[in-house]
């Protein structure tokens, strides 16, 4: 799953196209099947692209990077909070939680109490591992129904 084809699901999904909005990323070219997906999503603060100006349209997703765009998807939808949220801080649970990104541990941590992501058959979170389409699809399920 591209970071492109994520934020084209996540934009859809929670109804957040903006046809005013426009995109500074370097690699996203106008008219592009993602472009108004990618420029809704800077214009709503989710997405911030990478250090070099571009967004990595065509790079995959990590598991992490997933959960950061989801939980700003979450928060700006009034729900800082979910649902199911639990005492228990299940990213202990697995054996390399410790390497995920500052930046998405709040995130990840989150998701994982609320049963919005689960970690691999393995024992592993696998927070630089690309998201594959289903874990997508599966996230963005339990995220609309913790929701909705």
């Amino acid at each position: 799953m591209t970071r492109a084809e994520f934020v084209q699901m996540l934009t859809v999904l929670f109804d957040l196209k903006d046809s005013t909005a426009t995109t500074t990323f370097t690699d996203v070219e106008s008219g592009a099947w993602y472009a108004n997906a990618i420029a809704s999503a800077q214009k709503a603060g989710l997405v911030q692209g990478k250090d070099d100006g571009s967004f990595g349209v065509n790079d995959q997703i990590s598991r992490e990077d997933m959960a950061v765009l989801i939980y700003r998807v979450s928060k700006m939808q009034g729900s800082g909070t979910f649902k199911t949220s639990v005492a228990i801080d299940k990213s202990s649970t697995f054996f390399d939680i410790e390497q995920s990104s500052v930046y998405a541990r709040e995130a990840v941590n989150a998701l994982l109490q609320a049963g919005i992501m689960n970690g691999m058959n393995n024992g592993y979170f696998e927070p630089k591992s690309s998201s594959t389409r289903a874990q997508a699809a599966a996230v963005l399920y339990r995220l609309y129904q913790e929701m909705y």
